[in-house]
């Protein structure tokens, strides 16, 4: 009987982190963003990669000035990438202390839950502006839940970078 007890729970167990787990609501993708805000504002780059699925790629375009940059992401690239931005940012946001205009914000411009919600489209404008620059982007994300965890599956993009106003 015991057997049997122990087995209708890792079954309810095993339905509610693998099948109900599985599943997004427009309230995990808002979840998602402010999270992921919060480890920007924190310069957290392990948190931002953790965000990421093993398998993320994308393609971001870039402009700077008249210059424009087509890159292809992957998890290994996206993170490496912000680990090295933000130990450049690091020390002197440090040395300048409370004097560095930084601020990051976003908005959600659409959900789009697939019909089975287990991806959800998402159109995002977001603008970052650190150390006298500014980093405008306009990205349709699409993001999955594995696990009770919501990560960016796939990218499309374009980013614009110019200097602050005000700067």
């Amino acid at each position: 009987m015991l057997k049997y007890v122990l087995l209708a729970v890792f079954a309810g167990l095993g339905w509610f982190v693998f099948v109900d787990g599985s599943k997004l609501d427009e309230a995990d993708v808002r979840a998602y963003y402010l999270a992921q805000r919060d480890a920007t504002l924190a310069l957290d780059a392990d948190t931002l990669c953790a965000m990421l699925s093993k398998d993320a790629s994308g393609r971001m375009t870039t402009y700077v000035g008249p210059r424009e940059q087509i890159q292809l992401v992957s998890r290994d690239s996206a993170c490496r990438d912000t680990q090295e931005m933000f130990q450049k940012m690091k020390p002197l946001m440090e040395l300048l202390g409370n004097e560095v205009p930084f601020g990051y914000t976003y908005e959600i411009n659409a959900i789009n839950l697939s019909d089975d919600r287990k991806s959800a489209r998402v159109e995002v404008r977001s603008v970052l502006d650190i150390l006298g620059m500014r980093f405008v982007s306009r990205t349709v994300e699409t993001l999955v839940r594995d696990r009770r965890v919501v990560l960016v599956e796939h990218v499309e993009g374009r980013a614009w970078v110019s200097e602050s106003p005000g700067m």
